[in-house]
């Protein structure tokens, strides 16, 4: 595995070495260049001073050669004063008109000039005079103890002057900066290395050693003498590897344990598996049977007992009739439970599905009530149909064995003279909505939630004693569910209910 170098691109020690660096040359060249201007300002301030002497000097001399219009003195005096290193040039005015120059000088228009030493102006390239700096006196000639000004003189210089004094002084600043910083950078490689990279390219090794199929005890020595970050970093390693080899040793046992396990529970659900096929066969067996051996006698008792009751003519067979009355509708008591029973026990099976096809609604909803028409009459209760031609995705059978269902609850649960509404309509895009609405007892915003388990009764039909296996409901949502539909209701106690249907009108 490839070791980590302390001049690697993406190392830490190459990170720091570039930040520190970069902090510490932005602050080098900021404080230089701060001495170096101070140390300009300081020289300009000093050499304009020494300006000034000149006037204790070339003044008495000056004034001398102006009174007595000796312009051999003034010339030769001036040119005593250029010969002064840090004199650039000479200008005498009298009466604010200039009189004589000799050097570099700046006119009144602020225009620069150079004049030879006969005070004749000559053409020479000025543009490297950067600035030009002045020092002016009064000449005075004292004639009769009485000092009269003869002129002015301006002594000029210019920053090659100042640049001549501190040139040693600023190249020993720029190589004491180069040699800090060098000085800094080898110090900062060898502590770097010494302490920071040796001790982390031994710890990358580690971890690039680490396998976790090869956990055992481990242990790292950076040989750091002092207690720091990386000491603290590899005492942490070392124990955070020792617990992942001890969890590694409870995770191959758990492991062995658990591949056991799972055999024999994968054996267990393998007889579970049979036995549960097994016992569905039985389960089917048993319905086929059930059904054949319930319906056989059912079938044979109503259809007898109907015969009965149509010969049975004339007052003195009256109570005869009753008893075959009650026999019929016992028979068909006990049919309908028989029918809501198997009806929930195949509509739970995981295999059970239901054809559906497109067929027209108005058609089902007609024979649904031509079906519930004589309950119907016996509580005086009329039902009301407000549909459109409509069409929906459904099974024929199933939907009317549902409304046929919603209707006998809407009419045994209805007051006497009440009424059933049945409306349809499109609900959204591509969905039929059936509503069946009473006028009946109504049902308690607490039940409305439970009206759809199997066998839960309202406490309304317990009370007046009507007929029912408290299965209808639960047939119904689950019959809706598989046709892709919903059902949901909206009841008010004492008012009535709606139950509202909504299936789609062509396969979805």
């Amino acid at each position: 595995m490839e070791t980590a170098h302390f001049l690697q691109k993406d190392s830490i020690a190459t990170q720091l070495i570039k930040i520190v660096f970069a902090l510490y040359c932005v602050v080098a060249i900021f404080i230089t260049t701060t001495q170096i201007l101070l140390e300009y300002n300081h020289t300009k301030t000093q050499i304009h001073n020494e300006l000034g002497i000149n006037e204790k000097i070339f003044e008495p001399v000056l004034a001398v050669g102006l009174w007595n219009l000796d312009e051999e003195q003034i010339q030769s005096t001036l040119q005593g004063m250029l010969a002064i290193p840090i004199v650039t040039g000479i200008k005498i005015e009298q009466d604010g008109q200039q009189l004589k120059a000799m050097g570099v000088i700046k006119e009144q228009n602020s225009a620069i000039r150079h004049y030879n030493n006969l005070g004749e102006p000559v053409d020479v390239d000025l543009s490297n005079v950067s600035e030009i700096f002045s020092y002016s006196f009064a000449i005075n000639y004292t004639f009769r103890s009485q000092a009269r000004e003869v002129g002015v003189a301006t002594v000029y210089s210019d920053s090659s002057a100042v640049l001549e004094r501190v040139e040693m002084g600023v190249m020993l600043l720029i190589i004491n900066s180069i040699v800090k910083t060098i000085a800094l950078w080898v110090l900062f490689f060898y502590v770097g290395r010494r302490i920071l990279l040796r001790p982390l390219n031994k710890l990358i090794d580690a971890i690039q050693s680490v396998d976790f199929n090869t956990l055992g005890k481990f242990d790292i020595k950076l040989k750091s003498k002092r207690k720091n970050e990386l000491t603290v970093l590899q005492d942490s390693f070392s124990s955070m590897l020792n617990q992942l080899a001890d969890a590694r040793n409870k995770i191959v046992n758990l492991n062995n344990n658990l591949e056991y396990t799972v055999e024999k529970r994968t054996l267990d659900l393998k007889m579970a598996k049979e036995e549960a096929e097994l016992a569905n066969r039985s389960k089917s067996i048993f319905l086929s049977r059930i059904n054949h051996e319930l319906r056989t006698p059912l079938n044979a008792i109503l259809g007898c007992s109907q015969i009965l009751h149509q010969q049975l003519n004339g007052p003195q067979y009256e109570a005869q009739r009753q008893m075959v009355d009650h026999t019929v509708q016992a028979g068909e008591h006990l049919l309908m439970l028989f029918e809501d029973i198997m009806t929930i026990v195949v509509m739970n099976g995981s295999d059970v599905t239901i054809e559906l096809e497109t067929f027209d609604l108005n058609k089902v909803i007609n024979a649904s009530t031509t079906m519930v028409h004589t309950l119907a009459i016996e509580k005086n209760i009329t039902i009301d149909t407000s549909s459109v031609p409509l069409s929906v995705y459904a099974n024929a059978n199933r939907l009317r064995q549902v409304l046929i269902n919603l209707l006998s609850n809407a009419i045994k649960y209805n007051h006497t003279d009440g009424n059933v509404t049945i409306t349809t309509g499109i609900f959204e895009k591509n969905r039929v909505m059936i509503t069946v609405k009473d006028t009946g007892v109504g049902i308690a915003g607490k039940d409305t939630g439970k009206i759809f388990e199997p066998l839960h009764r309202l406490s309304f039909a317990q009370d007046n004693s009507i007929e029912g296996t408290g299965l209808g409901l639960s047939i119904v949502r689950s019959l809706i569910f598989k046709m892709n539909g919903t059902i949901n209701v909206d009841s008010k106690l004492g008012i009535g209910s709606e139950f509202i249907i909504t299936l789609p009108m062509s396969k979805e």
